[in-house]
């Protein structure tokens, strides 16, 4: 639910979150009582978002949490865990949060206290129906108007900057590590890619195919098979190259650029 996600100026009470539901956002935009509405997507840079865009707009008192959160990230699950039970001072981590990395790197304990603060939560995890929530967003709203007095306001604070950083760096070489060398081609005809894995003195040891990029460099760190962060990003750019190879039909030779498929 990034700040931009609200559309033109709203100033109802309400906050709506409709978790990984991005066409049900689209609905709520704009309905009596939203001030804010937006799709969330992980429990850290997502969660960081929500909680920028809500003490930004000091008319904003309660947050409806609803739509089908991802069974992967519990991006919603994390952020209702962070209005219980609040952040680790220590470490960052939303209390009791059972997301994939919940931890809010950029914004400071004080924001978060604000942000709590400042909002009442409405869990409505699972409700998709824009009538029913509509309505509950009135009955939010009713009697709330636009008064926002009498309340703790939330200073929204200051966001952290990014740290520039510049591209570049030296690769080990897979076998430099002992764990062999990988051969990467695109099988054009099974339309898949093929990963083989070899011992340093030349022994097969594993192969893999697949159609998918990201899953099969998934498969490989979950096998265990590469373990530096360097190789990773190696593979991943291969492995990324050859997915395209196949969808567009081009040439793929390991370590070089795509080109137009040979007559």
């Amino acid at each position: 639910m990034p700040p931009g996600s609200a559309g033109a100026a709203c100033s109802g009470p309400v906050a709506v979150c409709t978790l990984a539901d991005r066409s049900l956002a689209d609905q709520l935009r704009g309905s009596a009582g939203v001030g804010l509405a937006g799709p969330l997507m992980t429990a850290n840079l997502g969660i960081e978002q929500v909680i920028w865009a809500v003490i930004e707009r000091p008319a904003i008192r309660h947050l409806l949490v609803c739509g089908a959160d991802s069974p992967l990230f519990r991006a919603g699950a994390s952020l209702v865990a962070l209005i219980a039970n609040g952040m680790s001072a220590l470490d960052r981590r939303i209390i009791g949060a059972t997301g994939y990395l919940p931890y809010l790197r950029s914004v400071e304990p004080a924001q978060v206290a604000a942000f709590r603060r400042q909002v009442e939560l409405a869990d409505l995890r699972g409700v998709s129906e824009p009538g029913p929530l509509r309505r509950q967003v009135l009955a939010l709203a009713h009697g709330h108007g636009d008064e926002v007095t009498g309340r703790a306001g939330a200073s929204p604070g200051t966001r952290r900057e990014f740290a520039t950083l510049r591209p570049g760096g030296r690769r080990e070489r897979v076998a430099d590590a002992g764990g062999g060398f990988f051969v990467i081609s695109a099988d054009q005809r099974a339309r898949q890619i093929v990963v083989e894995h070899y011992h340093p003195d030349l022994r097969p040891a594993h192969q893999m195919r697949g159609a998918r990029a990201e899953s099969m460099l998934l498969g490989l760190l979950r096998a265990g098979v590469i373990d530096q962060p360097s190789h990773a990003g190696y593979l991943g750019a291969e492995l990324a190259k050859a997915e395209t190879a196949l969808r567009l039909g081009l040439d793929y030779e390991q370590d070089k650029p795509l080109r137009r498929r040979s007559a």
